[in-house]
């Protein structure tokens, strides 16, 4: 072989190789199509395929599906809470003239809250014992469930566990008869995750956000929890626009 003809050929080799598209069958990514990960994704919800809905946010769009263990919670600012009369819980979107209605289920309510890391944890606590005062932060209201056992944090188990009263003022968590005042007294805001007010089929398209968390395989995720914020009818117009935007980009 000649030498022409043989840089030729080894040029074509190295051409191949960066072009592996061109030179042979397209590779599949197995890392990221075949293996699950556990993942959470916050974004707007729009509908998806087979009627589901899908969650879309600067990385993507995701397709939700969902089980009979998925646990959906409202989210809900504590300072709605003004708005909880009897069972009916009702307040405005913010910056909107859209006011919404819950319907609350009766029985008793565990109140659950986890402070974040093991200083956080013995400072509540401490703070608990002195002052009998917990913070809102990360509050879980468990709704329609059977209660669980009532306790302060413990190295095993580093939770608040109670029952939630929301008719006292302050409201008040009760653990093993002793009352606590359950507030944000010390400033601040934080959301409250209701679970068993709302069903997945409450998250509707265009006038939700969504966190989801599940386990992600391509760009599906199994939801193992859905936490849904609704942000009202104004965003309607603009959600269907990102949607049909979606669309067209996918179509080229």
């Amino acid at each position: 072989m000649t030498a022409p003809i043989c840089r030729r050929v080894v040029g074509l080799l190295v051409l191949c190789q960066f072009t592996t598209g061109l030179c042979g069958p397209p590779r599949s990514d197995t890392s990221r199509n075949s293996s699950a990960t556990q993942a959470t994704v916050t974004g707007l919800v729009i509908p998806g395929d087979n009627s589901g809905v899908s969650v879309r946010n600067r990385g993507g769009q995701f397709q939700i599906q969902w089980t009979p263990h998925t646990q959906v919670a409202l989210m809900v600012n504590t300072r709605l809470f003004k708005g909880l009369k009897g069972l009916t819980l009702s307040y405005r979107i913010h910056s909107s003239r859209q006011k919404l209605t819950f319907q609350l289920p009766r029985g008793p309510v565990t109140a659950i809250i986890a402070p974040r890391g093991p200083r956080r944890t013995v400072a509540a606590l401490k703070t608990a014992r002195t002052e009998k005062w917990i913070s809102e932060v990360g509050l879980q209201l468990r709704f329609a469930e059977p209660p669980l056992a009532e306790q302060l944090p413990t190295p095993d188990d580093p939770r608040f566990i109670g029952s939630w009263n929301p008719a006292t003022t302050p409201r008040t968590l009760t653990i093993n008869s002793t009352q606590y005042e359950l507030s944000l007294k010390k400033g601040g805001q934080t959301d409250a995750l209701l679970y068993g007010v709302i069903t997945p089929a409450d998250c509707k398209p265009f006038v939700n956000r969504a966190t989801v968390i599940g386990t992600r395989k391509g760009n599906i995720i199994v939801a193992s929890e859905i936490h849904v914020l609704p942000i009202g009818d104004q965003a309607s117009a603009l959600g269907r626009l990102l949607a049909d935007h979606v669309k067209k980009v996918t179509k080229h």
